[in-house]
């Protein structure tokens, strides 16, 4: 009689077991089910570019199912989207953060998904934050046992930049003296060696930012340095030098006969320069060699000058601002 009530006793918690279980396995069902109906409708706000009610469906979703790796994914999309490159206020800087933050998420739930890893590269491309970018690419390139092609480094690289000096040889023979941007040095490396191969009296001078210029310090040092990087509106050409460099640090200091320093003030009036005088959208680290020659720092200039000016990614509210601030300096 025992035993049959006890038997009786177990088959009843089973099953209460049994309906608690099933209780919450509906229960998650039906969370999973609002989280992938907010997840659709952010989908929806994105197309539509209606990214701050995307925000709000896709944190919906989060709540639900955290796991949910594509709200993440286009959650940090959304932020990067309000994002504005340039604008330096609290808020812009929370949006950069938040759109970080939810790239990060996707990137640990999904670490092979092609379309996440884009994501997180664009981010740290529009934060102008190179350094971190390439610390992301290393350990890609470690957990996956993938391939790293420089962007600077590279003998492929600075052959297909040294076309830029055989152009300039073949617009301009006499070209005397090229004034052209340094970072890493893969730009200059290329068109110093194309130019003093066709004619070793030719001068290649380089320009860098006066805010952590690593390859200055560096040709002055004889060996490569770290430098604490700093914020400058010729952020292309801001980082460091990875010690390890194979390539351009020796070519610099073969072929360039100088490097010379300009201010973040000298390089937006040049940037505003190259807008009025002659109707070119130029980014900082592009008219770094403008505002060398603008502001008298080169040293003996030739006859036969030219300037090479790299780029014109500069986001708007940045050229804005440069124009407002500069263009009527140089008016008349």
């Amino acid at each position: 009689m025992v035993r049959v009530r006890r038997n009786t006793l177990l088959v009843a918690l089973l099953a209460i077991v049994v309906i608690f279980a099933a209780a919450g396995c509906e229960k998650l069902k039906i969370s999973r089910l609002r989280a992938n109906y907010y997840f659709t409708n952010g989908n929806k706000n994105f197309s539509q570019n209606l990214f701050r009610n995307a925000i709000s469906d896709y944190e919906k979703a989060l709540a639900l199912n955290p796991n949910l790796a594509g709200a993440y994914r286009f959650l940090g999309e959304s932020y990067k989207n309000l994002y504005r490159p340039g604008a330096d206020t609290p808020d812009n800087a929370e949006k950069a953060a938040k759109a970080l933050e939810a790239l990060q998420k996707a990137y640990e739930l999904e670490p092979l998904n092609k379309d996440v890893i884009y994501s997180l590269g664009d981010m740290y491309d529009k934060l102008r934050n190179f350094d971190e970018a390439e610390k992301h690419a290393l350990r890609l390139q470690e957990e996956r046992g993938l391939t790293k092609i420089d962007g600077y480094d590279d003998p492929f690289i600075i052959a297909g930049q040294g076309t830029i000096g055989l152009e300039l040889l073949e617009d301009l023979p006499e070209i005397d003296t090229a004034i052209v941007p340094v970072g890493g040095g893969g730009l200059i490396s290329g068109i110093a060696l194309a130019l003093k191969s066709a004619n070793s009296s030719d001068r290649v001078i380089g320009v860098q930012m006066d805010r952590a210029p690593v390859m200055y310090h560096s040709l002055r040092a004889g060996a490569l340095i770290t430098m604490e990087e700093e914020d400058t509106i010729a952020d292309a050409l801001a980082g460091n030098i990875a010690l390890n460099n194979q390539y351009t640090f020796r070519m610099v200091q073969e072929y360039v006969d100088d490097v010379v320093l300009v201010s973040d003030e000298e390089i937006a009036a040049s940037m505003a320069f190259a807008l009025e005088k002659h109707h070119l959208v130029v980014e900082g680290a592009g008219a770094v060699g403008i505002a060398a020659l603008l502001y008298r720092r080169v040293r003996e200039v030739g006859r036969n000058v030219v300037a090479v000016v790299s780029g014109s990614g500069v986001g708007l509210p940045l050229l804005l601002k440069v124009a407002q601030e500069h263009v009527a300096c140089h008016s008349g």
